[in-house]
């Protein structure tokens, strides 16, 4: 994916993306001031205009490209320099391997994802502590949050049983 030959050619200072299949640039505030889809199309938020100066200019540049090159640039391999093994959680339980020219913020890997400090490490045991740690408070969040929901289930089971009853003795003292 041609993120790195991206920056180059359109001299993008800003912080260069992929999720998915959509590049982002962005600031470290803000990821996606600019998008471009998998056809090459470029968006930009609302808030980018000829006032924001250098990202306003990288937008220019890459409308004058035109869809059609910025895809081919994106298309194309990349050439790195020296390359590190790291390791990230990826979907599910799995552990990724991919590599890297530099480890940590904001650095992205061979495949365009950012790599955040917390997130990637050049240590598979690192990385699967991690994982099981945020597992850990993913399952006690969920755990809370479902103890909650049945708390208020409960108090909405009450106010159905006392409108039952108000219901019933209204029947009753009316004689329906």
């Amino acid at each position: 994916m041609g993120i790195k030959q991206l920056k180059n050619e359109f001299q993008i200072e800003h912080i260069v993306q992929r999720q998915d299949l959509v590049v982002h640039i962005g600031s470290h505030y803000i990821h996606d001031l600019i998008t471009i889809s998998p056809d090459g199309s470029i968006k930009k938020k609302q808030l980018v205009n000829d006032s924001n100066g250098e990202i306003w200019d990288v937008f220019q540049r890459l409308n004058a490209a035109g869809c059609v090159r910025v895809k081919e640039i994106l298309m194309a391999q990349d050439e790195f320099g020296n390359l590190i093994t790291v390791y990230h959680k990826g979907r599910g339980a799995k552990i990724e391997r991919t590599q890297c020219e530099k480890l940590g913020w904001p650095n992205i890997t061979v495949e365009g994802l950012l790599m955040h400090d917390n997130e990637f490490f050049e240590c598979r045991k690192e990385a699967v502590t991690k994982a099981i740690h945020n597992n850990i408070y993913e399952f006690k969040y969920i755990w809370q949050s479902l103890l909650s929901a049945i708390r208020r289930l409960g108090v909405c089971i009450g106010w159905v049983a006392v409108g039952i009853g108000k219901i019933v003795r209204l029947i009753i003292l009316r004689g329906y």
